[in-house]
C-alpha cells in the first residue's frame, strides 16, 4: 500500500520532517453525479459506458481497480522525485534557473501537495464508482470541489503544474491504468506555448492541443500542429482553452483512454482564470433593501416573504459579533442548518423568476447578491465576513466550471482574496509573500490543513479497515 505524507498547518512541510508518522492512503471525495464515467471497449470494439461499474463489459475490462486506493493512487514519494526532477529539465530548456531559498522551496512542496491531493480524489472517485458495495465505498466521505493554489502572477504556479503534469505520465506510462491530465487556459496562444514545452520534455503522441487554430477540421489552420476533437482522448495530456473545456465538445478533452479502459483525467489544471467564480456580497443594507421592497410589493408569493424575514432575521443575529474573521457553517451548524430549512422557498425556481422580474422594476437593489448568498447556503459556499468598525458582509459564490473531482485552480482565489472574504484558510509561508494551498468544498477536508495527531488518528483509521 502506497503511503502519503502530508504537511502541517503553520508551513505545510511534509509529515516526514516532523515526526515518523505516515497516512496510509488518502481520503475519499463526495461522488457527484455522473461525474466520473468509466468506459471500456467490448470484444465488436464498440464502446461500454457505466457509472458505478454497473455495466459488466466495463467490470470485465477494469477488474484490476483495486477496492481501496492504497494501490490504486500513485506513489506520491516517487511521483515527487519526478516532479523536481521535471522541474530542474523546465529550467533547462528554458536556460533559466530554479528559484532558490526557503520560500521556492515551501512553493514548490505546498504546490505538490495540492497537485496530489487533487490526483488523489479523481482516483478514490473512481474506486467508489466502480466498486459502489465495497468498504471503502460505503465510508462517509467529505464532498470536495476543487482544490485553489494561488500566489502572485510570475510565482511559477504553471511551471509547477506542468512539472507535476510531465512527472504524472511518466511514474504511470507503464501502468494498467489511464491517468491523464488537461491544461485549461484562457488564451490560443498561451495554450500553443504549453503545448509545445510539454511536447519537448516528453515522448511523441504525450500532448494534444485544441483550439480554433489548431483543429485539423479546418482548412485554415494556423499552426502545423492540428489535432481532430475527436483524437484528443488518445493522448495523456491535453491542451485547451476555457472556452472550449466548457462548450458542448468539452466532454472530449475531459476523459483519456489507454488500451481500450477510459478513465475521466484524473487532475485538470484551471490557468489564471478568477471570473470563473462568481461572488455574491450581500451587506444588511442590500438584505432589508430587498425585504421591504417584497413586503410592499403585491405581486410577491407569501412563500418568498416568509423566506426572506427568516434570512434577514438569521443574518441580523450574526450581525452582533464584534471580531474580525470569517465564519462559516461548520462554525455554527444548528444556526445556518436552521437557517436553510427555513429559506428553502428563496431557492425554488419560483423564487428566481420572481427575483429577475423584480431586478428588471428595481434594478438599484443588488436582488443578485441576496438570492445567490441564499442559493449558496446549503451546499457550504456561504460564509459571513466581518472586518473592521463592525463591518460585515455575507458572501456566496459559486463555479462557472463543472464540478469534477481533481480540479486545480491556479491563482483563482486572488480575485477572491481582493474582497478579503475568501471562504477558505490561508498558509501564509513568507511574511510578504504567501502561497495558499487549500480546497474549496462543502467542508475543507482535514487534509487541506493537516496535523500530525489527525494523521495518526487517519493511519488507525485505515488499518482498522
Amino acid at each position: 500500500m502506497a503511503d502519503i505524507s502530508a504537511g502541517d498547518s503553520a508551513s505545510n512541510r511534509r509529515m516526514s520532517t516532523l515526526a515518523p508518522i505516515e497516512i496510509r492512503s488518502p481520503q475519499c471525495p463526495h461522488v457527484p453525479s455522473r461525474s466520473h464515467e468509466i468506459r471500456s471497449e467490448g470484444a465488436d470494439g464498440r464502446e461500454n459506458s457505466g457509472n458505478g461499474g454497473a455495466q459488466h463489459g466495463v467490470r470485465a475490462a477494469t477488474n484490476n481497480i483495486p477496492e481501496h486506493p492504497g494501490p490504486f493512487v500513485p506513489p506520491p514519494f516517487d511521483l515527487e522525485h519526478a516532479y523536481h526532477q521535471a522541474i530542474a529539465e523546465i529550467h533547462l530548456a528554458r536556460g533559466t534557473t530554479p528559484p532558490r531559498g526557503s520560500y521556492a522551496r515551501k512553493v514548490r512542496d505546498q504546490a505538490f501537495w495540492a497537485f496530489y491531493w487533487a490526483l488523489s480524489d479523481s482516483c478514490c472517485t473512481i474506486i467508489v464508482e466502480h466498486h459502489p458495495d465495497g468498504a471503502w465505498a460505503k465510508q462517509d466521505r467529505p464532498r470536495l470541489d476543487m482544490h485553489v493554489v494561488a500566489s502572485a502572477p510570475g510565482s511559477g504556479k504553471s511551471t509547477l503544474a506542468k512539472a507535476f503534469t510531465i512527472a504524472l505520465a511518466r511514474t504511470t506510462r507503464a501502468g494498467a491504468h489511464p491517468f491523464g491530465c488537461v491544461f485549461v487556459v484562457q488564451h490560443i496562444a498561451t495554450a500553443h506555448a504549453v503545448f509545445v514545452e510539454l511536447s519537448k520534455l516528453l515522448p511523441p503522441g504525450s500532448v494534444a492541443v485544441f483550439t480554433t487554430k489548431h483543429d485539423a477540421g479546418q482548412p485554415l489552420a494556423e499552426y502545423s500542429q492540428t489535432f481532430w476533437v475527436s483524437e484528443l482522448a488518445r493522448h495523456p495530456i491535453t491542451v485547451v482553452t476555457h472556452e472550449f473545456y466548457m462548450g458542448i465538445r468539452g466532454e472530449q478533452a475531459r476523459r483519456y483512454t489507454q488500451d481500450g479502459v477510459t478513465f475521466p483525467r484524473v487532475v485538470t489544471f484551471i490557468d489564471e482564470r478568477a471570473n470563473e467564480i462568481a461572488v455574491y456580497d450581500a451587506d444588511p443594507m442590500a438584505l432589508e433593501g430587498v425585504l421591504k421592497f417584497v413586503q410592499r410589493d403585491r405581486q410577491a408569493p407569501r412563500e418568498l416573504l416568509d423566506g426572506l424575514l427568516e434570512l434577514v432575521q438569521f443574518t441580523n443575529s450574526k450581525r452582533g459579533r464584534r471580531e474580525q474573521g470569517i465564519e462559516t457553517p461548520a462554525d455554527d451548524t444548528a444556526a445556518w442548518q436552521a437557517a436553510i430549512e427555513a429559506t428553502s422557498y428563496v431557492r425554488s425556481d419560483e423564487a428566481a423568476k420572481y427575483a429577475r422580474s423584480a431586478t428588471a422594476r428595481r434594478p438599484a437593489l443588488d436582488f443578485d447578491a441576496v438570492f445567490g448568498f441564499a442559493n449558496a447556503m446549503p451546499e457550504d459556499r456561504a460564509f459571513i465576513a466581518r472586518g473592521n468598525n463592525g463591518v460585515i458582509n455575507f458572501v456566496g459564490y459559486e463555479q462557472a466550471l463543472p464540478r469534477l473531482p481533481g480540479m486545480v485552480l491556479l491563482d483563482a482565489t486572488s480575485g477572491l482574496r481582493a474582497h478579503n472574504k475568501c471562504p477558505v484558510s490561508w498558509a501564509d509561508v513568507a511574511a510578504d509573500q504567501a502561497l495558499d494551498v487549500t480546497s474549496i468544498g462543502v467542508h475543507v477536508p482535514w487534509f487541506a490543513q493537516p496535523t500530525p495527531q489527525i494523521a495518526l488518528r487517519y493511519r488507525r483509521h485505515v488499518d482498522d479497515l
